[in-house]
């Protein structure tokens, strides 16, 4: 059996999994975040397809 827990954020995606024996792996990916003014920003909607 294995929890895995995961956080979608603005500046990234963390996932955190832990395995009966409390064992844990975690792994995070960040993205850019474009901020082409000021109080503006933007993501590209395919961030996890190399967007």
């Amino acid at each position: 059996m294995y929890l895995i827990g995961c956080d979608i954020g603005t500046q990234g995606t963390k996932s955190v999994m832990v395995n009966e024996r409390g064992e844990v792996q975690r792994s995070q990916r960040e993205y850019d975040v474009i901020k082409p003014g000021l109080n503006w920003a933007e993501q590209w909607p395919d961030v996890g397809q190399g967007g």
